[in-house]
Parts: structure tokens; sequence; C-alpha cells
């Protein structure tokens, strides 16, 4: 039989574990939360990189055979510039589309076993395991959602180099204008 005071210590037990899981759920919730913003932000990149594709067709369109035979340095400088241009966003759109790819993240608490288990076990018991698992899973999709970051972080950087391609570009397209 138990002595009240082993009953208080497992209901104190109880409770800091349930505190416990609370605040592993909640670290949890942190992460999926961080994974869908780095989901929605390669959503955006990919519809912003819409535009200088754009640019490049209306370029080739209107330019097409000018850009095939360069005649002199500037016409040189403004095909180098659109070539560089073009791989940057080439890049930068992989890489937004390699971010967005779909991968297992670990769910915690998803099998029918470790379900069956909860079930058999003293709350407290099952409680830690509970935690466990949300920090198992937590600590798995770290390391997932910092590769998906790195990756829209070599988009935005190929982006801002394709940006500055282009304003080469216009630039010296400026200049021929003007000379």
């Amino acid at each position: 039989m138990q002595s009240p005071d082993d009953k208080d210590h497992i209901s104190t037990s109880a409770a800091k574990l349930q505190d416990i899981l609370g605040y592993a759920i909640a670290r949890y919730e942190e992460e999926r939360e961080r994974l869908e913003q780095v989901e929605e932000k390669s959503v955006r990149f990919l519809t912003v990189l819409g535009i200088p594709i754009a640019a490049f067709t209306a370029i080739a369109g209107l330019r097409g055979q000018y850009f095939l035979d360069p005649d002199g340095l500037l016409s040189c400088i403004q095909l180098f510039a659109l070539v560089i241009s073009f791989i940057s966003f080439s890049l930068a759109w992989t890489m937004a589309l390699i971010a967005l790819k779909v991968e297992d993240i670990d769910i915690a608490i998803k099998s029918r076993e470790n379900l069956d288990y909860l079930l058999s076990v003293e709350h407290s018991e099952g409680l830690a395991r509970m935690i466990t698992c949300y920090a198992d899973a937590t600590h798995l999709m770290g390391p997932k959602i910092n590769n998906k970051t790195r990756k829209l972080d070599h988009c935005f950087t190929a982006s801002i180099f394709g940006a500055a391609s282009l304003v080469l570009f216009f630039l010296s397209l400026t200049l021929m204008e003007t000379a």
C-alpha cells in the first residue's frame, strides 16, 4: 500500500511530466511552423523568379539575332551578362525547387506499436515515452529544416547575382543606345 507521501510524489511527478510534455510539444510545433515558413518562402521565390524568366523571353524575342552574333566589346558584355544572369536565375530556380522538395519529416508518435505501448504502461511512463518521442522528432527535424534553409539562402544569393547581371546588361544597352 502506498503512503500519502508516495501518492503526492506520484501526482507531482505526473504533473511535472505533463508540463515537460507540453514543452516538448510546443518545441515540436515551433519546428513544424519553421518548416512551413521555409516552404512558403520557397514558393514565393519560385513565383518571383517568373519575372526574370519573362524578361529573358522578351529580350530573346526582341533581340535574339543580335545576341547570337556579337560584333563589338559592348555586345560581348551584353551577351556575357545575359548568360551569367540566365545561369544565376536557373540556379536560383533549382535551389528553390530543392528547398521545396518533399522529404520525410519525422512525426512524433505515429506507430501503432507506440500507441499500444502507451496504453499498456503507467501514466508517468507513458508521459515519459511521449516526451521522448516529441524530443526525438524535434531533434531530427532541425537538420532537415536547416538544409532547406541553406538551399533557400543559395537561391537568394543566386537571384541577387542574376539581378546584378541584368542591371549590367541594361546599363550596357543604355550605353549602346547613347553612343
